[in-house]
C-alpha cells in the first residue's frame, strides 16, 4: 500500500551542491536557530556528486519529479531503458538520499533539483 502522506509532502526544488563543512556547520547553526533552510542535498566532493548525478540519473530524477511512486519497471518503461540499467541506478540514488523507498516502489519527494557548484582557484602551487 502506498503512503498517501508521502504523496501529499511532496517538496519544492531540491538543491544539490557540492560545499564544505564550514558552509554545511552554518546552515546547520542557522537551523538550529529557527532559520527555515531550503531542501538541500550536499556532497563532500565534486568527484562524488558527478559520479553520482550522472546525466541518465539527472534524466532519471528529472522524470521522477513531482510524480507519484513508482516501480523499477515502470520507472525503466518511463525513460526507455531497460529494468536492469534502471535498477542499477537506483541503487546508487536511494542510499546516496536522493529517493525514498516507498512499499516496493520509488520517489523522488521533490518537484525539481537544481544543481549548484563553484570552482575557484586551487591552493596549489604548480611550478610552470
Amino acid at each position: 500500500m502506498i503512503n498517501i502522506l508521502h504523496i501529499q509532502k511532496k517538496k519544492g526544488i531540491l538543491l544539490i551542491g557540492c560545499h564544505g563543512l564550514d558552509e554545511v556547520g552554518k546552515r546547520l547553526a542557522a537551523a538550529f536557530e529557527g532559520k527555515k533552510q531550503a531542501p538541500r542535498h550536499t556532497f563532500i566532493s565534486l568527484d562524488l556528486m558527478w559520479s553520482t548525478l550522472t546525466p541518465r540519473r539527472q534524466e532519471l530524477l528529472q522524470m521522477m519529479a513531482g510524480r507519484e511512486p513508482m516501480s523499477i519497471r515502470n520507472l525503466g518503461k518511463l525513460i526507455e531503458r531497460n529494468v536492469k540499467t534502471t535498477h542499477g541506478d537506483i541503487q546508487v540514488l536511494l542510499p546516496a538520499d536522493l529517493l525514498e523507498k516507498v512499499g516496493d516502489k520509488v520517489i523522488f519527494p521533490y518537484n525539481g533539483f537544481h544543481v549548484d557548484y563553484r570552482i575557484e582557484r586551487s591552493s596549489l602551487n604548480y611550478q610552470n
